[in-house]
């Protein structure tokens, strides 16, 4: 996967998150390549966008959309479903942006599943 990561760190409202998402969704299951720039682009993320929450490792999860236009990477965070979602546009070899992933708020997704 070979994507340049756009110069503008772009938070996505859960409206925009939301529109790179179509049923079903997929795992992708390894991730070979992470784009050029990519930790770069995680680096430039402002504190307020983790919510106080701070990163835990690398990226845990993938999911493509049915189309494989819109990859989601996923980088667990210091609380336990809550994830820093990156959104990447493959069609265009782009980071669109990021959102905080919290399930068990908007979901409804609790450590029982």
């Amino acid at each position: 996967m070979r994507c340049t990561i756009v110069e503008l760190v772009a938070r996505l409202t859960e409206a925009e998150f939301k529109a790179t998402m179509c049923t079903p969704m997929h795992a992708v299951r390894a991730v070979r390549e992470l784009p050029t720039g990519f930790w770069d682009y995680v680096d430039q993320i402002a504190p307020a966008d983790f919510g106080g929450r701070s990163i835990r490792g690398d990226v845990s999860h993938a999911y493509a959309d049915p189309t494989d236009r819109w990859h989601h990477l996923l980088i667990a965070t210091d609380e336990d479903q809550v994830f820093l979602a990156i959104v990447l546009d493959v069609a265009n070899n782009t980071v669109l942006g990021h959102h905080l992933l919290d399930l068990p708020r908007i979901y409804g997704v609790t450590e029982a599943g």
